[in-house]
C-alpha cells in the first residue's frame, strides 16, 4: 500500500495529493487506474503460477485494510490472530519487552475487531492461528461462524489443560511454530 499511497500523494512534490487533478483525473478515475495496475500485476502473476486468485500477506497491511477495502471493493480479508502469550514470547526473541509486545497485540486485536464491524463477515474472516495449525480447513474457511470478539477472548485465555503458556495443544507439547530453545527440554 505504500506504492498506492505514493501514487496518490507523491512525496516531495509541490502538488502532492492534488497532482492528478492537473491531468483532469478525478479521485475515482485515479483509483480505477491504480486498481487496474495493481490488480492486473497480481492477477497476471497468479495466472502464471496456475492460480485463479491472488493474495497479499503483509501483516502491517492491517493498518491499511480499510483503504485496501475501498480501493478493491470485492477484496476479501483473512485476519489471523494469535494467542497473546505466543506473540509476547515471539517478540521477546527480538528483544522487545513484554509490555510492548502485549500493547502491540492488543492494538492489532482491537483494529481487527474494528475492521470486522466495518467490513462484515462476508469480507473479513478472522482465523485463530493455533486452530489453523491443528486443522486448517474447518478453522479458516468462509463457512466459519466464529466472530472476531470470540477469537480475541480465546486468544487471551490459556488453553484448557495447558501446562505452560505456549502449550497450544493442552498436552504439554510446545507450539510448533516457535523455534526450540536448546536450553529447554522438548
Amino acid at each position: 500500500m505504500r506504492g498506492v499511497q505514493a501514487i496518490r500523494n507523491p512525496p516531495h512534490w509541490e502538488h502532492g495529493a492534488q497532482w492528478h487533478h492537473r491531468w483532469d483525473l478525478s479521485d475515482d478515475e485515479l483509483d480505477e487506474l491504480i486498481r487496474q495496475s495493481y490488480g492486473g500485476l497480481f492477477s497476471d502473476y497468479a495466472r502464471a503460477q496456475g492460480r485463479v486468485r491472488w493474495g497479499e500477506k503483509t501483516p502491517l497491511h492491517l493498518w491499511a485494510a480499510e483503504e485496501m477495502a475501498a480501493l478493491f471493493p470485492t477484496a476479501q480479508f483473512v485476519g489471523i490472530i494469535r494467542h497473546a502469550g505466543a506473540v509476547t514470547a515471539s517478540w521477546q526473541e527480538w528483544a522487545y519487552p513484554p509490555d510492548v509486545a502485549v500493547q502491540a497485540w492488543l492494538a492489532t486485536s482491537i483494529e481487527l475487531l474494528r475492521l470486522q464491524a466495518l467490513l462484515g463477515d462476508e469480507r473479513l474472516m478472522p482465523c485463530r492461528y493455533e486452530d489453523i495449525l491443528l486443522d486448517p480447513v474447518p478453522n479458516c474457511s468462509p463457512t466459519s461462524d466464529i466472530p472476531a470478539t470470540e477469537l480475541v477472548r480465546r486468544c487471551v485465555a490459556t488453553p484448557q489443560g495447558a501446562t505452560r503458556p505456549l502449550d497450544v495443544h493442552g498436552d504439554g507439547r510446545r507450539n510448533p511454530d516457535r523455534p526450540r530453545d536448546r536450553h529447554q527440554p522438548a
